[in-house]
């Protein structure tokens, strides 16, 4: 999927959720009506917290690596998109990670080094004992979008 179709996808997952919101009392309103957020790249220090897959290469650009990592502290959870510049050369990121129906963050440009590694951090939200988080993270490398599923967690 280019970036074009990601942003095309993301536009009318918006105008859906609006749709439903008009549609549904504020008060009988589900985790599916939650909006997007914007979120900005954060240089990436992982812990005990973190649960990862292992790095995937780039369909697109196989020297690029990215995976999909879930944090949980606690009753607190977290997804991230990691990305590894493996390349030589500076690239164009650009992230969005999917809770399904608890929303989307989306992480927007950056300019990613040579060498560099940056994560794009979806939304914290609660966890009582026996859900989880999952949710899927999509990676753009220089306009071209690859994604893999989240990793599932629960909170005990």
């Amino acid at each position: 999927m280019t970036k074009r179709g990601l942003r095309l996808l993301a536009g009318l997952a918006v105008a859906f959720v609006a749709l439903l919101g008009l549609a549904v009392p504020a008060s009988a309103a589900s985790p599916a009506a939650a909006p997007a957020v914007v979120s900005s790249w954060k240089t990436v220090t992982t812990d005990g917290s973190w649960h990862c897959f292992s790095y995937q290469n780039h369909a697109y650009h196989p020297t690029v690596r990215f995976r999909a990592c879930t944090v949980v502290n606690g009753h607190y959870a977290q997804m991230v998109l990691q990305i590894n510049n493996n390349t030589t050369s500076t690239i164009t990121i650009d992230g969005l990670v999917d809770n399904y129906n608890r929303g989307y963050t989306s992480c927007g440009d950056l300019r990613l080094g040579a060498g560099g590694s940056r994560g794009c951090f979806g939304q914290t939200f609660y966890l009582a004992c026996g859900d989880v988080i999952s949710g899927k993270v999509y990676a753009t490398v220089n306009g071209d979008v690859d994604s893999m599923l989240g990793y599932d967690r629960s909170a005990c």
